[in-house]
């Protein structure tokens, strides 16, 4: 039967990673090591430092990767917030709309910008002629999110790529690759809109990415448009 040297030694021999990669057993191996090694010892300084050269690189690659991450995070949170203003500055329907197409658009480097309803009811049967203005085909609204009409979505924010003919919306010669759809519950009919931002970078938008700023904003247009509409009444 083995004793619990040998099957401390059988281990090693048969996993030599559990040495190589703990830095605390090799610099103990290390400091029990004679100064001057026989040429039949391994000398362990050169894998010692191999490894603490690795784990250093592993440590600065994930410290840059916080880094970008945290910037890019303060910028989508500046870009929020800018958005957020520009919105509450608009009084009227119109004002809305030019503030999306002339504000939103660039302060997200949009390819596209559309509200969608799909019916002309709660803009009391008055269509404004409006760039940012789509009328979708009666249902598709709800479609989009993949529930039945009257439902309220689980979540306000759908974050996609896309193939271009697989886009409701796209009145430019653009290929829209990518799309973060908001919705937005209209209280007056209880209908629903849409906010359909559409980007030609394949990657800007997707479904990995966090929606909890967006979902923010999401809020704020839906009860500023619900706001107007009420007052345009």
């Amino acid at each position: 039967m083995e004793n619990n040297v040998d099957k401390i030694r059988n281990f090693l021999i048969e996993n030599p990673e559990f040495i190589l990669e703990d830095l605390e057993i090799l610099n103990s191996l290390l400091n029990s090591m004679p100064k001057q090694s026989g040429k039949n010892i391994v000398d362990l300084r050169s894998v010692f430092s191999d490894r603490l050269e690795e784990k250093y690189n592993s440590l600065k690659k994930t410290h840059k990767s916080v880094v970008a991450a945290a910037h890019d995070n303060i910028s989508t949170v500046k870009s929020i917030n800018r958005a957020i203003l520009k919105v509450l500055e608009a009084d009227t329907l119109n004002d809305f709309l030019q503030v999306l197409n002339v504000e939103i658009k660039p302060i997200f480097k949009l390819s596209s910008i559309f509200l969608c309803l799909d019916s002309i009811e709660p803009l009391n049967n008055s269509w404004p002629d409006h760039y940012c203005l789509h009328l979708m085909k009666e249902g598709d609204c709800y479609r989009y999110f993949d529930i039945e009409p009257g439902t309220a979505p689980m979540k306000n924010v759908l974050l996609r790529s896309i193939e271009p003919k697989d886009g409701y919306i796209n009145k430019d010669n653009i290929d829209i690759l990518s799309e973060a759809v908001i919705a937005i519950p209209l209280s007056k009919t209880n209908e629903l809109a849409l906010l359909a931002m559409g980007s030609a970078n394949p990657d800007y938008f997707n479904p990995n990415q966090a929606t909890d700023l967006l979902s923010f904003f999401g809020a704020v247009i839906e009860r500023h448009f619900n706001s107007i509409l009420k007052n345009n009444e």
